[in-house]
């Protein structure tokens, strides 16, 4: 039996595909590694975002998940998501397709943040508590003035208490 959710997602017309394929990375004829089939990238990227689906489940006909993943992060990263939409402002539908990968991106970029900064907070937090550490020679030479150090702070001197014994 077919799992509905892998079959749920967004297929490219071939009319929308033709828009589309001259404005791929990884193309036949570019520089550098080429994609085995960008219209399954594409449709895969599109499967996911449709309905906020979990990447780990994507269906093994689109590839490995954590690839698609990492492709669809380095497009973004670089602005190709970006330039993608400018290019289809004329076609209503591609332009809210890719505009859909845009906000989840734009979406994930925020948490990442948002993430970063919850650490950041933690890390100064636990740093304004933390003992610090002395060497060996601050260790000693705080252990020979000590009972000085300890007696001013209840305003008597070492004299006054030799005097006393």
């Amino acid at each position: 039996m077919i799992n509905s959710k892998y079959e749920s997602g967004t297929k490219i017309r071939d009319d929308q595909w033709e828009k589309l394929e001259f404005q791929m990375l990884g193309k036949t004829g570019d520089p550098g590694s080429h994609a085995r089939d960008n219209r399954l990238f594409i449709e895969a990227v599109l499967w996911f975002v449709s309905d906020t689906n979990v990447w780990a489940d994507l269906p093994p006909k689109f590839g490995k998940w954590n690839a698609i993943y990492m492709r669809v992060r380095r497009w973004y990263l670089s602005g190709h998501w970006q330039q993608l939409a400018e290019n289809l402002r004329n076609d209503r539908d591609l332009f809210m397709l890719v505009g859909k990968i845009i906000a989840y991106c734009d979406r994930q970029k925020k948490m990442r943040e948002e993430r970063g900064s919850r650490k950041a907070k933690r890390e100064i937090g636990h740093g304004s508590r933390a003992v610090p550490r002395i060497n060996a020679e601050e260790s000693a030479s705080l252990m020979e003035g000590s009972t000085s150090h300890w007696l001013s702070l209840i305003g008597m001197s070492e004299e006054s208490l030799v005097e006393k014994k």
